[in-house]
């Protein structure tokens, strides 16, 4: 039987003091994770604070009725870093001192963003589908961004705390550069009727060895090159999509469950999956369009069930997706469906009923059964430009963030 989710007001008291391990560290803010209940949260502004993977630090808990806890460090005098934290003017200076041949003013925004990882990973794609559109030749700015990590002051710039986190990131996005390299080639290839080496050649290539074996050598590597293909080339992700998805139900999914091939799987659906938000309403035959990504968030939520890496893809966010997803396809009550999305969205411990994906049709009809759903047992609030979003069970309201009042109705 599975274990019930522990929750922050069950375990944390207001103004009670905690031990928390350092988990992950971004430019502003980290995360961290209390390893005796399992329980995540984030530590903001700790951009000038000396911290590492693994440390522990004590927190006061100042809140538990959000999902995470809103926690503050206790004492932050030891943590002090003399060194001053990256920012856009070093990182421009830096930049306009190598006489770049491209505009640097979006990568410096990008290498900057204090946007989560699944994000950056995303606005990676964005960056460099936009240096395709402007004509600028990849293998050069590939090289520009090597020379920058490796024959550059910037690791030098970086406060001690920041220094990994942007050596992890500009390795990630050289990455990204060489796979879509490496998809451009591929298209190049298909003016030349001798090629052997084509989209098509690859993907078939890269398909019939999952098919076969369930296995292929270097899978974080070629399914990267095929999500820049289906990327550049939209008709051949709409089109063998489909195929792909197939070849990897019709194995047992504990195969899948297993790393690199659970993060490479989990990376590729989250792409298509964003990709065809909001085509749905725009597509006049989207029946195709609705079922594949039914089966695609359905296959993604499987594998994202028990993977440690939660930063790839939102299990809340799609699985409200997939409730939605599913109303298009419950004519009966469809409403019944976006009221559960939300729940799913908010509720803290809120999980689907177990399925398979051989019986994935029937989705719609298992997810419909669970209504009506209960109330939302968190208050989730989003602040941004003096306002606040509170979403809790009273409903939906609109702050002003200074006055903490409902301006709207």
């Amino acid at each position: 039987m599975e274990q019930k989710k522990q929750l922050p007001r069950d375990v944390y008291r207001a103004d009670g003091i905690y031990e928390f391990k350092v988990r992950k560290l971004f430019a502003t803010y980290c995360e961290v994770i209390d390893e005796s209940t399992g329980i995540t949260t984030y530590l903001h502004g700790t951009g000038s604070l000396k911290l590492f993977k693994g440390q522990t630090v004590k927190c006061r808990v100042l809140s538990v009725k959000e999902k995470h806890p809103r926690i503050e460090l206790v004492d932050i005098s030891e943590l002090w870093q003399n060194k001053e934290s990256l920012t856009e003017e070093k990182l421009t200076n830096l930049l306009a001192r190598r006489e770049l041949s491209w505009n640097t003013k979006e990568f410096t925004r990008l290498i900057l963003t204090e946007e989560r990882e699944k994000t950056f990973e995303s606005q990676c794609h964005r960056w460099i589908q936009n240096l395709l559109n402007k004509k600028i030749d990849l293998t050069t700015v590939r090289l520009d961004c090597s020379d920058i990590l490796e024959l550059s002051e910037l690791l030098d710039l970086c406060a001690d705390g920041e220094r990994e986190y942007y050596q992890e990131r500009l390795t990630l996005l050289i990455e990204q550069l060489g796979y879509y390299i490496k998809a451009a080639e591929l298209i190049e290839n298909e003016h030349d009727p001798n090629a052997t080496e084509t989209p098509t050649n690859f993907i078939n290539s890269l398909f019939n060895k999952l098919q076969v074996s369930g296995f292929v050598y270097h899978p974080i590597k070629n399914f990267n090159i095929l999500s820049s293909l289906f990327l550049r080339r939209p008709e051949l992700m709409n089109g063998r999509i489909k195929e792909l998805l197939d070849i990897i139900c019709q194995r047992n999914m504990e195969g899948w469950k297993k790393e690199p091939f659970n993060s490479a799987i989990i990376k590729l659906l989250e792409l298509y999956i964003r990709e065809c938000d909001g085509r749905i309403d725009k597509t006049k035959d989207n029946l195709e369009l609705i079922k594949n990504n039914e089966q695609a968030l359905a296959l993604q939520l499987l594998l994202l069930q028990n993977s440690p890496d939660t930063s790839i893809a939102d299990y809340r966010l799609n699985t409200a997706r997939l409730c939605t997803i599913s109303s298009y396809l419950y004519p009966l009550h469809p409403d019944w469906l976006i009221d559960l999305a939300y729940h799913f969205l908010f509720h803290s411990n809120a999980r689907l009923m177990n399925y398979t994906m051989d019986k994935v049709e029937l989705l719609p009809h298992y997810i419909a059964s669970l209504y009506p759903c209960g109330a939302i047992d968190t208050m989730n609030s989003f602040t941004r430009n003096n306002a606040k979003l509170q979403v809790s069970a009273e409903g939906i309201q609109l702050l002003s963030y200074s006055a903490m009042t409902n301006p709207y109705p």
